[in-house]
C-alpha cells in the first residue's frame, strides 16, 4: 500500500518537475503551465504506483521516490516534444 507521505511526495515532484519544463520553454505555448504541472504529476503517480505494482520496491524504500521522479521527467519531455512536433499548426492565441 503507498502512504500518504509518498503520495504527497509523488504530487511534489510531478510538480516542481512541470514547473522546471515550463520555465525552461523558451516559447509561447498554449495551456503552457497547467499542461506541464499536469504531465508532471500525471507521470509521477503512474510511475510510482506501476513501480509498486509490479513489485519494483517495496513500502518506504526509496526506489518509488526515484521511479516517480524519472515518470515525472519523461512525462514532461514527451508533453514538450509533441508539442513541439505538432504544436506549430495551432494559430497563435490572441
Amino acid at each position: 500500500m503507498i502512504t500518504l507521505t509518498s503520495m504527497l511526495l509523488f504530487l511534489a515532484f510531478g510538480v516542481i518537475v512541470g514547473a522546471v519544463g515550463r520555465v525552461n520553454t523558451p516559447e509561447h505555448e498554449r495551456g503552457g503551465w497547467l499542461f506541464y504541472l499536469l504531465s508532471g504529476v500525471f507521470g509521477s503517480f503512474a510511475f510510482g504506483f506501476a513501480g509498486r505494482g509490479l513489485g519494483a520496491y517495496g513500502p518506504g524504500e526509496p526506489a518509488g521516490l526515484v521511479l516517480s521522479l524519472v515518470g515525472a521527467m519523461l512525462f514532461v519531455a514527451a508533453y514538450h516534444d509533441l508539442r513541439l512536433r505538432f504544436g506549430k499548426q495551432l494559430p497563435p492565441p490572441d
